[in-house]
């Protein structure tokens, strides 16, 4: 190039490049004013362009932070099953904001991965199956200085490499696998309780965040933390009930010489459905062994002290009967003497320990499971009345049959056998 003429290309107010127009020969003594204020107009239309763009990249970067912090938003708002599934928080940051993201759930001194999710799909298998992170709290680390201070730390390779010191192996083995770009550790924690941190990282082929990336953690964590709070709230309150519902349940089913009983009572895993299942067993004046199970309509503290009245009212009423079908209809009578509305199925079995025979009613309730010493089974269908509370003035009929040496007979609820994608029939 023997002669050029320049002009300064101008973005946001400030110099972001020079137009160079370039010639093979000296032309110096050709250039005219002309050619000099074609030059700048040239290089205030590209400025221009690359305006445009540049605007553009920030219109759509906030766009997507604000779509971000709505679907945030919406799960704190509408969805409380997700403060037990922090997954869906993951989800909400991948792969619109970030490639890699990690929920760590704080258990001093190590944070521990509860949900993780990756862009790519070989990566999230890579996540599940392979990578089991216990990040340290290190001293100076990232995650640290995020906790103590509650705020935002932003990391990238370059620092791994001069202080790998402070990063524990599993950030490091995570780095290198996913070929960090930009990592940020966003503190969640509330007044008074450190709940953990999310850690969302770009990998190779995505910008490291930027200034306006990380003035948005603390907004992002401000929609989070409620459904922690939340999710803690929530899960006391499964404890409690669940202690509740432990508590008017037998402790101990009674010894009948010559059979095995065996009960085993497990918490529903979602907060919203323990409470309701209840059964008992209890030897009555002549002998024989009374067998009941049912499952309340509702869930929580007020479906659980139900059931203790359910099984309060039993025994009462098999003070002066054995007759499963009017024990039904007793049990139904105690309930719409109840000041709330509730429904009840049940199944009531009287075994005569001496023979082996039962007679058995139902009210609306799974049929008993009989499986016979040859290994084949039946289901004890009929007959089947309404649930209690149902109707009013409800008829229930027995039937008879015989449990014989060998033999096994299962009442359960419909926890054990329910799937949301299944029918219950199948």
């Amino acid at each position: 190039i023997r002669a050029a003429l320049r002009s300064t290309l101008v973005t946001g107010g400030q110099p972001s490049g020079q137009l160079l127009l370039g010639f093979h020969q000296d032309r110096s003594w050709h250039h005219e004013p002309p050619d000099l204020r074609l030059t700048d107009e040239l290089a205030y239309r590209y400025s221009n362009l690359l305006e445009s763009n540049r605007l553009r990249a920030i219109a759509d970067s906030a766009r997507d932070r604000v779509s971000l912090l709505a679907r945030l938003g919406e799960l704190t708002a509408h969805d409380f099953m997700h403060a037990a599934d922090l997954t869906a928080v993951a989800d909400a940051m991948v792969p619109e904001f970030a490639d890699v993201a990690l929920f760590l759930a704080l258990d001093e001194p190590f944070l521990h991965a509860r949900a993780k999710r990756a862009a790519q799909t070989e990566l999230q298998r890579w996540l599940d199956f392979e990578y089991a992170p216990e990040a340290h709290l290190g001293e100076d680390s990232p995650a640290l200085r995020a906790l103590e201070t509650a705020i935002p730390q932003q990391f990238g390779p370059a620092d791994i490499a001069a202080h790998p010191e402070r990063f524990a192996e599993a950030v490091r083995v995570l780095a290198a696998r996913i070929g960090l770009v930009s990592g940020l550790v966003i503190p969640l924690r509330s007044d008074d309780t450190v709940h953990g941190a999310l850690a969302i990282f770009r990998t190779h082929g995505s910008k490291p965040f930027q200034d306006e990336d990380v003035a948005l953690a603390p907004e992002i964590a401000r929609r989070i933390v409620p459904l922690l709070e939340t999710g803690r709230r929530m899960q006391r309150s499964q404890e409690h009930t669940e202690a509740l519902q432990r508590s008017l349940l037998p402790t101990e089913l009674p010894p009948v010489f010559g059979y095995t009983l065996t009960a085993q009572y497990r918490a529903a895993e979602s907060e919203l459905r323990v409470g309701g299942d209840w059964y008992d067993v209890l030897e009555l004046p002549d002998r024989s062994i009374l067998f009941a199970i049912g499952d309340v309509a509702g869930h929580g503290a007020l479906a659980a002290g139900l059931t203790g009245q359910l099984r309060t009212a039993l025994r009462i009423a098999a003070l002066d009967t054995s007759d499963v079908a009017l024990l039904l209809q007793r049990l139904d009578r105690f309930l719409a003497g109840l000041d709330a509305f509730e429904m009840t199925t049940a199944t009531i079995i009287r075994l005569d320990r001496e023979s082996g025979e039962f007679t058995w009613a139902s009210a609306g309730h799974l049929p008993p499971l009989l499986r016979y010493p040859d290994g084949t089974t039946q289901y004890l269908r009929k007959p089947v009345g309404p649930p209690l509370g149902a109707v009013p003035q409800p008829t229930f009929h027995a039937r008879q049959a015989t449990i014989a040496p060998g033999a096994c007979l299962v009442l359960y609820t419909d926890g054990l056998v329910e799937r949301r994608t299944e029918v219950i029939s199948t």
